[in-house]
């Protein structure tokens, strides 16, 4: 007897549903921006304490990039 993979089953039977994969919104790029930005100066390294530094400081300046761009840009 051959085995199946539960999932196989499970979908067959309209039981399943394959993980969603978060979708990458605007405040994720800007993030990813400002994470290239740290990262390629070095003297920067300088300046965090290890990677969750430095991720938590992406998403804080990708939050001040939201806000200036609510508040038109700077325009």
């Amino acid at each position: 007897m051959a085995s199946v993979p539960v999932s196989e089953v499970l979908e067959v039977a309209g039981c399943y549903q394959a993980p969603v994969e978060p979708v990458k919104t605007l405040r994720d790029e800007f993030a990813m921006a400002a994470l290239t930005g740290f990262c390629a100066d070095p003297s920067n390294h300088e300046l965090f304490a290890g990677m969750s530094d430095v991720a938590r400081a992406s998403y804080e300046m990708a939050d001040a990039m939201m806000a200036a761009r609510l508040n038109g840009g700077g325009e």
